[in-house]
């Protein structure tokens, strides 16, 4: 019924946070920017089961919340169409993505959704959607160059990489050899 929030930020960041606590801000769902990820996620765990659990999973979820009060914010025009309607489209659509890339199966005799292989490494280990697609749908690498070229298309998992202040000289050297 109660609890305590202690917000350690930059001084830059202060009056965000504070406009945020006070209300004057609405927070919104970034989920739907990696449903597909959190999707294959809850398959793994054995929280989604099929497209009925699914939904139901995303009704639990701040995205649905949001989505409700806000529909604008995803560009979804809630008078046409409703939300429950919206989110059933998602969830079918990446559940057929992630089917069709064998991130996930539906088993033959239940229809029960489970993850492949593939799909539990993309869950341990945090592989985002794009590129799991790419390493599913490469050759296999016959070289480092090949290795690394495909590495580097990833750039959704480059983009969280930080560099140390040594790392650059040492990067620079690799690719320039």
């Amino acid at each position: 019924t109660s609890g305590c929030v202690v917000i350690l930020t930059t001084s830059q960041m202060e009056l965000r946070y504070k406009s945020l606590v006070s209300g004057t801000t609405n927070l919104e769902s970034q989920l739907h920017e990696n449903l597909i990820g959190h999707l294959v996620s809850e398959i793994s765990l054995g929280t989604i089961t099929n497209q009925v659990t699914a939904l139901k999973w995303l009704q639990s979820t701040f995205l649905y919340v949001r989505l409700l009060k806000n529909p604008g914010h995803y560009k979804l025009n809630q008078e046409s169409i409703s939300s429950n309607t919206i989110l059933q489209e998602i969830c079918a659509k990446d559940l057929e993505l992630l089917q069709y890339h064998n991130l996930v199966q539906k088993s033959p005799s239940d229809a029960q959704l489970k993850a492949t292989p593939f799909g539990v490494a993309m869950d341990v280990y945090y592989i985002r959607f794009p590129t799991m697609v790419r390493l599913m749908e490469s050759e296999t690498s016959t070289s480092v160059r090949d290795t690394l070229e495909l590495i580097g298309k990833s750039h959704e998992e480059m983009e969280t990489i930080r560099l140390n202040q040594g790392d650059k000289q040492f990067l620079n050297s690799i690719r320039n050899h």
